[in-house]
């Protein structure tokens, strides 16, 4: 049965970020032309792979296939049958061979899986959005395309079926002598990274015997699992009767992404084991704003770069809302898109750009605060505020100003308790956070919102200070379908109003239609007659617009009457949220306001921030981005140096931190 998770996909600002950052590395190459014998595949290419596939399900724009359709051409040439290479075996096959991590070629299980996943997912989606016949910028068409990488994928798992074992895992080859554990069960997340290229090539193909062979990797993760006293899922590293602290966050992502792949398909995991995975991240991972566990069970904290994994595990977000709420307030604090240079850290704003919930305007309760003007401060222990979300049964995030004096749990109210959604420690001044509301809880309090509380040490006058709640207001297409000529080029700019930062798509549109994402100019190439069906989004922070249209046989012109004429907003209606926002858009931004209709494209001197406490501190240059527009490369740049892989942290973590590989050099 296949069951479908729908994910917000309504973030802007995240999406411009990952704009921000892509050509950051080589012009947007990243380890395009690099082979896997330093893994520089498996722990850097892979994660810029997934951010490409990640930004298409956020965006529908076949821009991110194009690109990823670049990156995987350079990766089948760096594999061994390709190049020519053999393992230690003399074996010159369907996988990427390492020899940074042994002292003689081998091909890794959880190599191969973390490379063909996004190849194999190339295939699923281009079946799944329908794009067979859509032309790629090369001129080959993604049904094509799709058709090879799925023989590639599937190339590479073919490579490893005699290290499949029908009790549901993989093996280490069992003549791998200089490993140290010939014959032995990889470890969970080696093996379920081969399983999201399963599930991947399942959905690609209909060929249940991939769908066979995860569920056996789905059934012997569950079989491992534990439950902690939150309800929380405890695991370890490699199996067995759960030691705490359990697994590292870095490599449990891999197994959570997994868990909610299957879990989207009806494959062994279900809503509440996902909840019980967000539990773990909840209770156990994160600790506060300044705070990350380094393990599935808790344990020490702000390994190295870990904190910033959380983006990681927004999976998980269409069942936790406060899982997007903390990876988006530590990317918004620390990770600067203009300087990325991370192949993981990209998948983390992809990551946000897909899973952003709506915002949602706040408002204070009646007793508690003292008005300041701007800003309002609490008078008692556990001041209160509300909001009124769009849908009570989905999450969407509170954007607020806050200046915090002391250690403060944000707790949301279900009728008889608070429930922890973020916990911040003292800020130092004025700063931004989310906070997310969790439709698990849909507890309506007073005048139509639900309750949240800040509770603290509270001291008499150094009560948290909150900020009056800025204006949300959701975009509108303002213009009317084009017209088509039949047999030549329709070149339409739409017209929108709403908060900026804006991003135009077409998810539906005949073969060869494009939109710019950030001045909406849609171009198509008419056949004779004109034959075509569109649907045109207008995207910001807070919601959604769409304008739906069909010519049908126009062989003069054709206008727009044979759909709808006018724009429908699908989305969030957004909130005013009180008095104390200006969206009058009068510095010339994208989007401007709502003052009136306004070209969609950028103003010279516009600001690309969204307005609202969400653009100050988050700019990051997304002035400069939206100023050059949405970037297709034609050609490849150089650009900075790469970087190293970022298997780096795996390479010394594992040593470190995993009982098991003690004394070895085993280090991935």
């Amino acid at each position: 049965m296949w069951m479908m998770f729908t994910a917000a996909a309504l973030a802007t600002t995240p999406r411009w970020a990952y704009e921000a950052a892509y050509d950051n590395v080589s012009g947007g190459d990243w380890y395009q032309d690099y082979d896997n014998e330093s893994a520089d595949l498996a722990w850097g290419q892979s994660y810029v792979m997934m951010s490409l596939a990640t930004m298409f399900e956020a965006t529908s724009d076949p821009i991110y296939l194009d690109r990823l359709g670049e990156h995987i051409e350079g990766v089948l040439a760096q594999r061994d049958d390709a190049r020519g290479v053999s393992d230690y075996r003399g074996v010159s096959g369907a996988c990427w061979r390492d020899v940074y991590y042994t002292p003689e070629p081998y091909c890794y299980v959880v190599h191969s899986g973390m490379i063909a996943f996004p190849i194999a997912e190339f295939a699923a989606l281009v079946r799944e959005h329908d794009l067979g016949r859509h032309p790629a910028t090369d001129g080959e068409s993604f049904g094509d395309k799709a058709e090879r990488y799925a023989t590639a994928a599937a190339e590479t798992v073919a490579h490893h079926d005699d290290q499949w074992r029908d009790d549901g895992t993989y093996v280490f080859r069992e003549d791998a002598d200089f490993i140290g554990y010939p014959g032995v069960d990889v470890p969970y997340n080696q093996a379920n990274a081969m399983g999201r290229v399963l599930l991947a090539l399942y959905r690609a193909t209909d060929d249940t015997a991939y769908l066979d062979k995860a569920t056996g990797l789905a059934q012997a993760f569950q079989a491992g699992i534990s439950s902690g006293p939150s309800g929380e899922y405890l695991w370890n590293y490699w199996g067995g009767s759960y030691e705490a602290p359990g697994e590292d966050i870095s490599h449990a992502f891999i197994n959570v992404a997994f868990a909610a792949e299957a879990a989207k398909l009806g494959v062994v995991f279900d809503e509440a084991d996902m909840w019980a995975f967000s539990e773990t991240f909840v209770s156990n991972v994160y600790v506060d704003d300044q705070t990350v566990a380094t393990y599935v069970g808790g344990g020490s904290t702000n390994y190295g770069s870990y904190p910033w994994i959380v983006a990681l595990w927004l999976d998980l977000a269409p069942w936790r809302t406060t899982v997007y709420a903390v990876a988006r307030n530590k990317y918004d604090a620390d990770i600067d898109p203009e300087t990325l240079g991370s192949g993981w850290q990209l998948l983390g704003w992809a990551q946000l750009a897909e899973q952003q919930p709506p915002l949602c305007a706040h408002f204070f309760y009646s007793v508690d605060w003292e008005d300041q003007g701007d800003w309002q401060q609490a008078t008692a222990y556990s001041g209160n505020i509300l909001t009124v979300p769009s849908d009570y049964e989905r999450g969407c995030l509170v954007p607020l100003q806050v200046d915090v004096s002391r250690d403060v749990t944000v707790g949301q109210w279900d009728g008889t308790v608070y429930h922890p959604v973020a916990r911040w420690q003292e800020t130092g001044g004025e700063t931004e956070r989310f906070v997310a509301y969790e439709p698990a809880w849909p507890y309506i309090y007073w005048e139509g919102g639900a309750l949240f509380q800040f509770a603290d040490d509270f001291v008499s006058g150094e009560g948290i200070r909150v900020g009056e709640p800025e204006a949300l207001t959701a975009p509108t297409i303002t213009s009317e379908p084009p017209d088509c000529t039949p047999g030549e080029t329709l070149s339409h700019a739409p017209t929108g109003s709403g908060d900026s930062p804006w991003w135009w798509s077409l998810p539906d549109g005949p073969p060869g239609a494009r939109v710019d994402a950030a001045t909406g100019v849609l171009t198509w190439e008419a056949g004779d007659p004109c034959d075509g069906d569109f649907r045109l989004v207008l995207t910001n922070d807070v919601g959604e617009a769409e304008l739906s249209w069909s010519f049908e046989g126009a062989s003069d012109t054709g206008g727009g009457d044979s759909g709808d004429p006018g724009s429908e907003d699908s989305g969030d209606p957004g909130d005013d949220g009180g008095d104390g926002g200006d969206d009058s858009g009068d510095d010339g931004g994208v989007g401007g306001g709502d003052d009136g209709d306004v070209e969609a494209t950028p103003a010279p001197d516009g600001c690309g921030c969204a307005s609202g406490p969400t653009g100050t501190g988050v700019l990051w240059g997304l002035i400069s981005v939206l100023l050059v527009g949405f970037r297709r490369r034609d050609a490849h740049v150089v650009g900075s140096p790469r970087p190293p892989a970022d298997h780096a942290e795996h390479a010394v973590f594992i040593d470190v931190a995993q009982p098991l590989l003690r004394g070895n050099s085993w280090r991935f």
